[in-house]
């Protein structure tokens, strides 16, 4: 309930009250490593592919919601604003900038680079 968010906020009610996002769960376990210098190198794997892993799944959800958009170059997209202006109505704020055309792709559809075409 605590990391789930509000209709009429926008925000869990753990944001509301500490003024920050519930910690993610660690969901795999790391290796105990004791002796050799060799054991720390496989520790070392160990850790690197579970956080292989955890990354995977946390990009397969936000694709998910996202439902699996991936943008060529090329493409005119809009951008969700986050804040609204000062002094304006949250409400009637303008939620959408754009478009923006799409010129460079990075990190495997991850991060795009956006110029504006009007401009």
């Amino acid at each position: 309930m605590n990391s789930a968010i509000h209709t009429t906020t926008g925000h869990s009610p753990y944001f509301a009250f500490f003024g920050r996002h519930l910690p993610r769960m660690v969901r795999h376990r790391l290796p105990c490593v004791e002796g050799a210098e060799g054991k720390i190198e496989i520790a070392h794997q160990t850790i690197h592919e579970a956080h292989r892993k955890v990354t995977a799944e946390y990009q397969s959800v936000a694709n998910r919601k996202r439902g699996e958009q991936k943008m060529e170059v090329g493409s005119l997209v809009w951008i969700r604003k986050e804040t609204t202006l000062p002094n304006t109505c949250r409400k009637l704020d303008s939620k959408w900038e754009g478009p923006y055309k799409v010129v460079g792709v990075l990190a495997g559809h991850s991060v795009y680079v956006l110029e504006n075409p009007f401009t």
